[in-house]
This record gives structure tokens, C-alpha cells and sequence, in this order.
């Protein structure tokens, strides 16, 4: 890692711990962070999610979301189309050590990729019509163990060639022994309307709990 901190993407919070975990887009590539709440101070190093010597060459990381209860990290991954998915890891609520300490990529050099191991679901691999590629936000409810979340391939006015070509949001029961992404409902073209459509999905399924 660089070890400078150079552009927090995106930021999840364990408040009851008091530590935070942030993707950092450094000079040199993409890593996992973690810090106290406190004093904003980094624990550890810097962990790397990839070997390339570039940002642009880089997995995109566009959504990240804290388990408190469980002390999981989940984050976005979006690589090749067998190398796409949500990825997870623990991490220690005292010391906020990640992944025990371990790291997150296996293999060596720039051919290195995040460990298989670590996806709870692999776009390559979750099958039927329901694959995705590109989680784009993240919401995790606790209470149920399921992760909600968008998902798109729409780039610049078009689908990106050779990925699923959906907008839609999706949710995954983290409760299953082999968990799938489920999509609840799709959109054409811009998925800048996404998110008001996530809200309305999330705010009718939790409505029907009261």
C-alpha cells in the first residue's frame, strides 16, 4: 500500500465499536480501510483490493455496508465477468483488524484477484436471469440479514459490452447456506432513477412488518 490516504469513496460505520471502514482510491490503486471514530485514526495498514499499479486498471468498489452485530464488511466488487459480486470479510469490533489480519487478494503480482472464497455471491455464478454486475448502493438490514442493493452496467448513454445488461435492485438472504441475489425490479436506460426506486421497494417490504 501507499499508506496515503487519498480519496475516501465510501465510508460504513460500526458506532457502537467506534470504528469506521472507507474504501480508499490511493495513488496507486484501491484499499480497505479501517479507523477509530474518535480520532479519525487509521488501524493497520492499508489492505489492498488490487494489484494493478493503476486506479483506472483497478476493481471498481462502489458500495460498502457494515454488519454490527455479525462484524462483517461487505463490499462491491466489479472485475471481470467471473470476477464480479459482493465480497465479505470480518473484523475485530476491538482492535478493528480486518479479515484477521489476512490479505483480501490471493494469487501474485498484477495477475493477483480477490480470493473466491471471500464472495458471498459471484455474478458469474449466481445463475438464471437474475445475474448483475456493478452494486452500485448498499442496504443492509440487520435485523433480517438480507443486503438490498442496485446494480448497473449502464455507463456513459449505454450497457457496458459484455455484462449483464440490467439496472435493477436486488436483494441476497445472508441467511441462505449458499446465498443467490434475488432481483426485485428492473429499469431501462439512465439508472440515475435507481435510488428513488430502492427506497419505495425498501420502504413497502418493511412497511408490511408493522
Amino acid at each position: 500500500p501507499d499508506g496515503t490516504i487519498t480519496n475516501f469513496d465510501n465510508i460504513a460505520l460500526d458506532t457502537a465499536a467506534g470504528k469506521y471502514f472507507a474504501i480508499n482510491m490511493g495513488a496507486t490503486g484501491v484499499y480497505l480501510v479501517a479507523g477509530n471514530m474518535s480520532d479519525g485514526s487509521a488501524i493497520g495498514t492499508q489492505i489492498s483490493l488490487n494489484p494493478k499499479t493503476t486506479v483506472a486498471d483497478s476493481y471498481a468498489i462502489n458500495a460498502l455496508a457494515v454488519d454490527p452485530q455479525r462484524h462483517y464488511i461487505y463490499f462491491s466488487v466489479w472485475g471481470t465477468e467471473t470476477d464480479s459480486g459482493i465480497a465479505r470479510v470480518s473484523y475485530d469490533p476491538i482492535t478493528g483488524v480486518i479479515n484477521g489480519g489476512q490479505p483480501i487478494l490471493t494469487g501474485t503480482g498484477t495477475s493477483a484477484t480477490i480470493n473466491p472464497a471471500l464472495y458471498v455471491v459471484n455474478e458469474g455464478n449466481n445463475g438464471g436471469a437474475d445475474q448483475f454486475a456493478n452494486a452500485t448502493d448498499f442496504y443492509l438490514d440487520v435485523a433480517s440479514n438480507k443486503l438490498y442493493f442496485t446494480a448497473t452496467t449502464y455507463l456513459n448513454g449505454a450497457f457496458y459490452a459484455g455484462y449483464p445488461q440490467t439496472n435493477g435492485v436486488y436483494v441476497v438472504d445472508l441467511n441462505a447456506g449458499t446465498p443467490q441475489a434475488d432481483r426485485l425490479s428492473t429499469f431501462a436506460g439512465d439508472p440515475d432513477h435507481m435510488m428513488n426506486a430502492i427506497a419505495v421497494v425498501l420502504r413497502k417490504r418493511f412497511e408490511r412488518r408493522w
